[in-house]
């Protein structure tokens, strides 16, 4: 569409985009995408007229509903629109997407009727640049928490959670305690404990979560992959040794072959000294049963595994002693590892 149009300039290509416009069935971010290439990098200034023309229709196809300027000023928001210093590198004018973002949470917080006309617009398959901060600015102005519970069942009903991720950052900055009882009552349902699980393990460290999560956990409530948020940013820092412990033979404890790869993920995060939460038993028990086999070996897997192992191999029971040396003889003869 963009290369036809740059060399045409009749009525015929308006009346194709006046189509589109109108055409229900036209998906919003195709349009939106084609308005705002042509302002940020097809108009050169040479054409006044056509620029105007354009953008009195993208007024019109934006401001038709609610549920358009959501999608255009929310969902169809790409990284080069919303990032101010990705702008000024690039020598762009300052961009009004998050203050229209902010309107437009102002909007629906001043007629809570119009969040019906949007919710089902808070759960995109893509990822929308927009949609944390929308939550975040829908809690800044909610002061009643009245969207707070029309969120949650959205979130659990599509799986969806930026939204209710940006509401609740802002939630626990104006009232941690609303913010805590909120996750804790995740926690007390199998139906929501996986949303429970993953925002506290995601989130700073908070002890009565953790012990939380590890409950339910036990339940059989959530998988212990929820727990690979800890791998992230050097979570698993701030969970003091006695959690860690549990959390361990726990995982330890469910014996597919995800668990044993996610707790393998674990141990080789941690600093091991007289203080770690587990000893060299342990790790080799752990080892020995996550050594890939002789079929479809993961090079990466034996790396990852031969690490952890030397770093008990000066204290290592003499029974373990031969599966450390099969893997650092794997690890020699493929030259990794060293």
């Amino acid at each position: 569409m963009c290369v036809l149009f740059s060399v045409a300039t009749s009525e015929l290509v308006f009346q194709v985009l006046d189509t589109l416009v109108n055409d229900g069935a036209m998906l919003p971010e195709k349009l939106n995408s084609f308005f705002w290439n042509w302002r940020e990098y097809k108009d050169d200034g040479k054409h006044p007229d056509i620029t105007k023309r354009l953008q009195i229709l993208e007024r019109r196809y934006t401001r038709r509903d609610l549920a358009s300027r959501f999608n255009r000023y929310v969902l169809n928001v790409g990284w080069g629109e919303w990032d101010e210093e990705s702008r000024e590198k690039r020598g762009k004018t300052r961009s009004r997407a998050k203050m229209l973002v902010k309107a437009l949470a102002s909007r629906i917080v001043r007629s809570p009727e119009k969040f019906n006309e949007i919710h089902h617009l808070l759960t995109p398959e893509k990822s929308a640049q927009g949609l944390w901060c929308f939550g975040e600015q829908l809690a800044q102005n909610d002061a009643g928490r009245i969207f707070l519970p029309q969120l949650i069942e959205v979130t659990l009903k599509a799986e969806h959670q930026t939204c209710l991720y940006g509401y609740l950052s802002e939630l626990k900055k104006d009232n941690k305690d609303l913010y805590l009882a909120t996750i804790d009552g995740f926690l007390d349902s199998e139906r929501t404990a996986w949303l429970g699980a993953h925002i506290a393990l995601s989130s700073d460290y908070d002890d009565n979560l953790f012990l939380k999560c590890l409950s339910v956990l036990d339940k059989g409530w959530i998988s212990p992959q929820q727990f690979s948020s800890l791998l992230y940013g050097r979570s698993i820092d701030h969970v003091p040794k006695e959690r860690l412990e549990t959390l361990f033979q726990q995982i330890n404890s469910h014996p597919s072959a995800e668990s044993m790869y996610l707790l393998v993920e674990l141990l080789d995060s941690i600093r091991f000294n007289d203080s770690s939460p587990v000893d060299s038993e342990f790790v080799f028990e752990v080892v020995s049963q996550s050594v890939p086999g002789d079929e479809g070996r993961d090079v990466m897997r034996y790396c990852q595994i031969w690490c952890l192992t030397k770093s008990f191999s000066g204290s290592t029971p003499v029974v373990f002693l031969n599966l450390f040396y099969t893997i650092n003889k794997f690890c020699t003869d493929n030259d990794i590892c060293h």
